[in-house]
């Protein structure tokens, strides 16, 4: 006796307001996941690309040797919030549309050459290190990183309406506001990251050394 299934269309309307709800968030997470992979896959074609993640590498180390908690604390949350500035220029403007997922993809290009060298080079203690000392704090980031984008895309949608020929002009001084405000709060996210990758940093580099 063949049993009939039923679809629930209620759930699957649940699920398509939820990609409607989320679709930039989603092609921002695409456009990480795609940076990662052309990271990764494109290490040992390009010897460029290789002898940057090798310097990248290098200093990442360096730093992380011969420096106290509260250097590599402000060092990462500097380099870090270099992303995250960016993102807030880019998405005051029409072109954050445009420019914001490639910007994400940068960073996760970056992720992907860096766990291509320590995989390649270093094998399990590589793995080691980018399990202990590279994800943790990079995993906050990337987070923040992409929440930026996607402020930084609602509110350059915004802007790019009003450059249309038959949209009424509009006062967008309370949506800045509260773009500057959500940014405020990525940007305590964004010192989690620092105070992890410091504290990560100052307890396990000894251990966990290439």
């Amino acid at each position: 006796m063949q049993v009939g299934r039923v679809v629930d269309l209620k759930n699957c309307g649940k699920y398509f307001d939820f990609l409607r709800r989320n679709n930039v968030l989603i092609v921002l997470v695409v456009f990480f996941l795609f940076g990662l992979g052309l990271g990764i896959f494109s290490f040992k074609g390009f010897s460029d690309f290789k002898a940057a993640a090798q310097t990248y590498l290098e200093s990442f180390v360096d730093l992380r040797t011969d420096s106290g908690f509260l250097k590599i604390t402000v060092n990462s949350f500097l380099v870090s919030l270099t992303y995250i500035v960016l993102c807030f220029i880019v998405g005051s403007s029409a072109l954050g549309i445009v420019v914001l997922p490639f910007v994400v993809a940068l960073r996760g290009a970056v992720y992907g050459a860096l766990m291509a060298l320590l995989y390649s080079e270093y094998a399990l203690k590589g793995i080691a290190f980018n399990a202990v000392m590279v994800l943790p704090a990079a995993a906050i980031f990337t987070a923040a990183l992409i929440l930026a984008a996607r402020e930084s895309v609602g509110f350059s949608l915004r802007v790019a309406r009003l450059t249309l020929p038959r949209t009424s002009p509009s006062n967008l001084y309370y949506d800045f506001k509260n773009y500057c405000g959500r940014y405020l709060v990525i940007c305590l996210l964004v010192l989690v990251s620092a105070l992890a990758d410091g504290l990560i940093s100052r307890y396990f580099s000894d251990s966990f050394s290439l």
